[in-house]
């Protein structure tokens, strides 16, 4: 039969319609013209007299009788000896319902009713033509007013409401991984939007995959979850981009949740949308987790020139950047520009900057010097700007120097107070400086993505969402925000925006989420602070453990080490992670993923005069402490 053939076989010839109609030859349910088929059947009801009551009381006669025959995991299996009589006793245990039309559907269907997959169209069928003898009455039945998790009571008597939650408990088992779009959409259970698959996201819709009375939907614009702390290690080539990332879907398995890849664009809290590129998306339940951005201080200008580091495309464009200059450096044949070419500044000294500061200087002097003939990169030139008095200012002073101290035994140049003024394509001015480079990175300054401003409730200064001690939004209790997102207070302290922290806020949501639904008492949310480290290069970190053991050196870089290596996703992520440090610490270059893969050619200097490359003299040998192993990311 053509799904677009303009019949009623509902009417005319039901267990034609039942078999061809609402079934495919495999079992599964088809799209089609079933909802004018059982809007078909009500009209005729409703000519004939019979109450919206009927068939709910029908329904849920044969939702008892169907139950113990409908097993839990939804495969399709024949029915035992006995259960059609069973289904049938339960039809004409109802009065009426054997005569009529309801009584030609009786003795249409149950013939056709074979295996679970015929015996769960049957009572989808059923609800559906309750659900449009509703629609159709002309005074539909009174109900009280009661609002299920997740949607309206649509007027429905309690039998019916009853019914059909039962029904799609059990039909659902074999019918819901076939069902279309459209009827996934009348889904009673509670929805919850995830905005963001970071790591308070993936948190918060993993804690909610376990929930039997919710669906999940997790949005956000790339279909990968980023391991963003060890982003600096894809920008300056120890790792590859896959090293850090695993997809979406691979991540989350539960049957209630799916992944969507759209951008979010605003949100609706009136009318309980989430507006995204081409559509829309209603929800019960908002967590917002889209994380931050780059914050220039009202310079926008600068991001052309100095990149930050959020995202893949960062990381990778930031390697091209450092590696391109490299490559004209060679070609340079004036000693001025091949200078600053081989000069690169960092702004912000806060733990993106102090780690992309150390990996750089070390790449310039152990993975690049046997690869140039004309340039000697152990001369390039790595210099980090910070403008507040001291690098890693969120930490204890012993630790900021102790910082310090090793970057310049890396051979970085930090410069505390220096407020940048200008960047261009020639060089950062600060003060009454001006370095020539070619070759800027940003890690000064973050703002929450400016999703959160379409909620209209009070932000702080960096733009984040002033949340309740649940982590709500002023005045929206369906609406929680987390992570970098959330201006969070602890006794009278912001909640750090760390990934630590993001995973607790969204794992705190889940839960909150879950105990609102069950009628249990809520609790605020409580951040445990088991501290939080920054490495300055292989062998060199700082940190501070549970807020009272201050670490540094090699030491701290081991914690460090194995706690990224614990929080990475996946076996094979943290396999090759773990081969890959290994091996750089023993030979000190790494593996070869120093790739610039976009087409740089026109970008470079004209080719110097002489094509003999002059002749250098072996490379010596860094000046790194002895009594230290050679450091490792």
């Amino acid at each position: 039969m053509a799904s677009g053939e303009n019949v009623d076989l509902s009417a005319t010839r039901p267990a034609e319609y039942l078999r061809e109609g609402l079934l495919s030859p495999e079992g599964k349910p088809r799209e089609g013209l079933n909802g004018l088929h059982s809007l078909g059947m009500a009209h005729r009801l409703k000519l004939e007299g019979t109450k919206p009551e009927t068939v709910a009381a029908l329904l849920d006669s044969l939702v008892k009788a169907s139950g113990r025959f409908i097993p839990k995991d939804p495969r399709n299996v024949d029915l035992p000896d006995g259960a059609r009589q069973e289904v049938a006793a339960a039809w004409s245990a109802t009065g009426p319902t054997g005569t009529g039309v309801l009584g030609e559907l009786r003795a249409a269907v149950l013939p056709c009713v074979s295996d679970t997959a015929t015996l769960g169209a049957m009572l989808l069928h059923v609800e559906r033509i309750h659900r449009q003898l509703l629609l159709v009455s002309v005074t539909p039945p009174a109900a009280p007013d009661v609002r299920l998790p997740g949607r309206e009571a649509a007027g429905r008597p309690a039998a019916g409401r009853r019914a059909g939650e039962e029904h799609r408990a059990l039909a659902g088992r074999v019918m819901r991984p076939h069902l279309p779009a459209m009827e996934r959409d009348r889904d009673s259970r509670h929805h919850v939007v995830i905005v963001g698959a970071g790591f308070g996201g993936l948190q918060a819709a993993k804690t909610l995959g376990r929930a039997d009375n919710v669906r999940v939907t997790v949005v956000d614009r790339y279909n990968h979850h980023l391991f963003q702390p060890l982003l600096y290690q894809v920008a300056t080539a120890v790792l590859n981009p896959a090293d850090i990332s695993a997809p979406i879907r691979s991540v989350l398995h539960a049957r209630n949740t799916e992944v969507l890849l759209a951008e979010a664009k605003s949100v609706d809290p009136r009318r309980k949308v989430l507006i995204v590129e081409g559509g829309e998306i209603p929800y019960d339940s908002l967590v917002l987790a889209t994380g931050a951005t780059h914050s220039y201080f009202k310079h926008p200008e600068w991001a052309r020139v100095a990149p930050g580091l959020k995202t893949l495309e960062d990381a990778v464009r930031i390697r091209e950047r450092v590696l391109t200059a490299f490559e004209a450096a060679e070609r340079e044949s004036d000693p001025v520009r091949q200078r600053q070419w081989m000069t690169f500044v960092i702004i912000g000294a806060g733990p993106t900057g102090v780690e992309l500061a150390g990996a750089l200087s070390y790449m310039t002097r152990h993975g690049l010097p046997k690869d140039f003939r004309r340039i000697d990169t152990r001369e390039a030139r790595v210099v980090l700007l910070e403008g507040l008095p001291r690098v890693l200012s969120a930490y204890p002073e012993e630790l900021s120097e102790a910082a310090k101290r090793d970057l310049e035994k890396l051979h970085v140049e930090v410069r505390t107070g220096a407020l940048v003024t200008g960047i261009d394509g020639e060089g950062v001015t600060f003060g009454d400086e001006h370095i020539a480079t070619r070759t800027v990175m940003w890690g000064a300054g973050v703002a929450a993505s400016p999703l959160v401003r379409s909620l209209d409730v009070p932000l702080d200064r960096a733009g984040r969402v002033k949340v309740s001690p649940r982590l709500t939004a002023p005045g929206l209790d369906d609406v929680y925000v987390i992570g970098d997102v959330a201006a969070a207070e602890q006794n009278g302290k912001p909640v750090p925006g760390i990934a630590p922290a993001a995973m607790q806020m969204g794992r705190h949501v889940g839960k909150t989420i879950r105990d609102r639904l069950a009628g249990r008492p809520l609790k605020a949310f409580r951040y445990h602070d088991k501290g939080s480290f920054a490495v300055i290069g292989r062998g060199y970190a700082v940190g501070l453990l549970y807020d009272k053991w201050r670490m540094k050196g090699l030491p701290a870089w081991l914690v460090w080490a194995g706690v990224h290596i614990a929080y990475l996703i996946g076996f094979r992520n943290r396999a090759s992670v773990m081969l890959n440090w290994g091996y750089t610490f023993f030979t000190k270059g790494g593996r070869d993923m120093r790739l610039i893969t976009g087409n740089v050619v026109k970008r470079m200097p004209a080719l110097a005069s002489s094509t003999q490359a002059p002749a250098l003299p072996p490379p010596a040998p860094p000046e790194l402490p002895a009594s230290r192993p050679a450091p490792v990311h």
